[in-house]
C-alpha cells in the first residue's frame, strides 16, 4: 500500500512540473482555444496512464499483466504529449484540426485500454479458477491418503482407497457449475475421515458411496462444459 502511495505521489511530480513550465514560459503568450484543448488532452492522457497502473482486477496475475496495460497507456500519453505540444506551439485560433486529431488518438487508445482490461479480467478469473482446481484435488486427496494410512480395518481401507482412486482419476479441471458439488465432496471427505478415526464401519461405507457417486456426477457434468 505504501509503495502505491509513493508511486502515485511520484507520478504527480510530472503534473506539477509541467504546469509550472507551461504557465511560466507561456505567461506572456496569448492562449488560443486549440492551445487549451491540447493542454486538456495532455492531462487526460496522463490521467489514463496513471489509472492504468492502479485500476486492475484483483488476482495473482496483477504482477503479470499490469506492466503490459500500463505500457500501452504510456504510449498513448507519449503520443498525445508530442502531438499536443505541437498544437500548443502552433497556438491556433481554430480548434477543428486539434480536436479531430487528438480525439482520434484518444479514441484509439481508450478502445485499446478496454481490450486490455477485459483481457486482464479474464486472466484474473482463470487464475482464481486454477487455484480452485488445485485446492479441490490437493485437499481431498491429502485427507483421503492420510485416512488410508491410519485405517484400522481392511474394509475401511478398501472404501477409502475406492474414494481415493475415484478422486485421483477424475479431471483436475473445474468449472463454476460444479463448485457446489466439489464443496459437498470436500465436506463428505472430512466426515469420512472422522468416521474412519472412530471406526464407524457403516458410516464409512455410506459416506464412501456418496463421495464416489458425487465424483462421478461431477465428472459427467465437466465433460459437457470443459
Amino acid at each position: 500500500m505504501k509503495s502505491k502511495i509513493l508511486l502515485f505521489l511520484t507520478l504527480l511530480v510530472f503534473v506539477a512540473l509541467f504546469n509550472i513550465l507551461f504557465f511560466v514560459i507561456g505567461n506572456d503568450v496569448e492562449k488560443n482555444p486549440s492551445l487549451w484543448m491540447s493542454y486538456g488532452f495532455i492531462h487526460f492522457s496522463y490521467l489514463v496512464f496513471v489509472l492504468s497502473i492502479f485500476l486492475n482486477p484483483k488476482g495473482d496475475g496483477d504482477n503479470v499483466y499490469t506492466p503490459a496495460t500500463a505500457y500501452a497507456m504510456w504510449k498513448y500519453f507519449a503520443t498525445e504529449f508530442v502531438v499536443g505540444m505541437i498544437f500548443v506551439y502552433l497556438n491556433q485560433e481554430s480548434i477543428t484540426l486539434a480536436l479531430i486529431i487528438q480525439s482520434f488518438i484518444a479514441a484509439f487508445y481508450l478502445v485499446l485500454w478496454m481490450v486490455h482490461l477485459m483481457a486482464n479480467e479474464h486472466t484474473a478469473k482463470q487464475l482464481e479458477l486454477q487455484k480452485t482446481e488445485v485446492a479441490y484435488i490437493k485437499n481431498a486427496s491429502s485427507i483421503l491418503k492420510i485416512s488410508i494410512g491410519s485405517a484400522k480395518s481392511l474394509s475401511a481401507r478398501k472404501n477409502l482407497e475406492r474414494c481415493y482412486d475415484a478422486m485421483r482419476s477424475s479431471p483436475s479441471k473445474t468449472a463454476p457449475v460444479v463448485a457446489e458439488i466439489e464443496n459437498k465432496i470436500l465436506s463428505l471427505v472430512k466426515e469420512l475421515q472422522r468416521a474412519s478415526n472412530n471406526c464407524d464401519e457403516m458410516n464409512i461405507e455410506n459416506l464412501s458411496n456418496q463421495i464416489v457417486q458425487l465424483i462421478a456426477e461431477r465428472n459427467t457434468i465437466l465433460k459437457g462444459v470443459v
